[in-house]
């Protein structure tokens, strides 16, 4: 209990807002702003995510999970291969794609990495030949629920014309129920990301399909098939990373935009019509506008991850440099530029013992950044 108790000291002491807020639209503030680090080869290094104030990036080169906090800092690294894809589930695990990169998934041998979020338990999958999807594909979207327990990921191939469903149920890899499923009027690629998310109003999962510079889909199970529909964002650009997300009893989806290749972003409110169409508006409610003067990797992505819970937007920009951003929503709608980035102080490690070091001890952190104008955040993360 004493240890409990300190936790939540610890939080409630360093917590502190980062975002103005204005009474009459939409606000986004650069948090935190670090240049890609230069032991990155972006090449070698083509998907990431941001979690829990942190930065999970793949290195195919040196087949590692490498790991780092808000100032750029390398703070762990968790064994992978010589894929590129990596993402992660509902309840915070680790998904690693462990097919070599370019080649296309087989079924002859282990495909798929699970790390829990303390990295306590690992398990690896072989996909089941009934959800082997057809030809290459580089990159992960996020499983639904749980690939240690109950969960499932939705796999794409450059030449398959539907979604390979690879199930796990009852701590198992559940064959009997890992098909492929078809969805008519998707554009499948060798980009091609499939993220699932419940929005409001709906009693059903959906599941946003992005493949790149094609029209991304929403799509709903419709017995074991999907059923499709278009979205068109406002100003949507050409590379991959856009993410589905729910604040305030709305829906959103947070992508890229042009000029493409470089590392802009929007966020587009979205609508689920009557009629069933989508409507995303004719403008984003949110648009930040590129830093990058040149296209930072030759594979067109922008990774983007949003934590409602916090606020946070996560920018993973190969090649160009990792950033938190943070976000508050109004009544009315309306667009705002970024202001000025806050900078990192340092980083401080506290354990459940109140102990403080500069670097992460194992088990249970509170991690407090603190920034040059006084303010500082904290999050609890398990090493």
């Amino acid at each position: 209990m004493k240890k409990v108790l300190l936790l939540a000291a610890c939080a409630a002491m360093f917590t502190s807002a980062l975002a103005d807020t204005t009474a009459d639209g939409y606000t986004i503030t650069k948090a935190t702003d670090v240049a890609w680090p230069a032991e990155l080869p972006s090449l070698e290094c083509r998907q990431g995510f941001g979690l829990n104030n942190q930065f999970y990036i793949q290195n195919k080169a040196k087949q590692e999970l490498q790991v780092y906090d808000l100032t750029g800092k390398l703070v762990k690294t968790i064994p992978s291969g010589k894929a590129t894809g990596v993402s992660y589930d509902e309840a915070g695990n680790i998904v690693i794609s462990l097919c070599t990169f370019p080649n296309e998934y087989r079924t002859d041998t282990v495909q798929i990495k699970v790390v829990s979020a303390d990295g306590k338990t690992v398990k690896n999958y072989n996909l089941p030949t009934e959800s082997i999807v057809k030809g290459r594909c580089d990159f992960l979207g996020c499983a639904e629920g749980n690939m240690l327990t109950d969960g499932s990921l939705y796999l794409v191939g450059a030449t398959n014309t539907g979604v390979g469903i690879m199930r796990v149920a009852d701590d198992e890899l559940d064959v009997d129920n890992s098909y492929q499923a078809i969805a008519a009027g998707t554009t499948p690629s060798t980009s091609t990301v499939v993220m699932p998310w419940k929005p409001v109003g709906s009693e059903d999962m959906h599941y946003l399909y992005v493949s790149r510079s094609a029209t991304p889909c929403d799509m709903v199970m419709d017995g074991e098939n999907f059923k499709v529909t278009p979205i068109t964002l406002p100003n949507k650009g050409a590379c991959n990373g856009a993410y589905p997300f729910v604040y305030e009893g709305k829906n959103y989806i947070a992508y890229p935009t042009p000029t493409n290749y470089f590392d802009g972003f929007a966020v587009a409110e979205i609508t689920f019509n009557d009629d069933g169409t989508i409507s995303a508006g004719e403008a984003p409610v949110i648009q930040v506008d590129a830093v990058a003067t040149a296209n930072a990797n030759g594979f067109q992505a922008d990774w983007l991850t949003v934590d409602p819970s916090t606020q946070t937007i996560y920018q993973v920009y190969p090649g160009g440099g990792l950033r938190t951003y943070k976000f508050t929503t109004p009544q009315s709608t309306g667009v705002n530029n970024v202001t000025a980035a806050k900078t990192v102080k340092n980083v401080t490690y506290v354990n459940t013992l109140g102990m403080q070091s500069a670097e992460p001890f194992q088990g249970m952190n509170i991690v407090v950044t603190n920034y040059t104008d006084g303010s500082h955040t904290a999050t609890k993360v398990m090493k």
